[in-house]
């Protein structure tokens, strides 16, 4: 049996409540964002649920925190983690 990593880009989903009204508004623009693979409207105590890979955890950050947080009319936001992620899931 090999012991050998598997390399995975740092990932994360993202789950983002708008303002009313502003969720297809944020899906577009939330799709021009550099990272963002994926952007799906759902129904449930969020509005969209975006996914995003980068190269570096650093840069997955940032997307995250200064580009998707911040944008025009996103309420709040709760980012999940594949558990590859989290040392002690593993």
């Amino acid at each position: 049996m090999s012991t050998q990593k598997i390399l995975v880009r740092p990932m994360a989903h993202v789950l983002i409540n708008c303002d009313l009204y502003k969720c297809e508004e944020v899906s577009d623009s939330l799709r021009n964002v550099k990272g963002v693979t994926d952007v799906r409207s759902v129904s449930g105590a969020y509005d969209i649920v975006a996914s995003v890979q980068s190269d570096t955890p650093e840069s997955l950050k940032r997307t995250i925190v200064w580009k998707i947080r911040s944008m025009l009319h996103v309420r709040s936001t709760l980012t999940l983690l594949p558990a590859e992620w989290c040392p002690e899931a593993a």
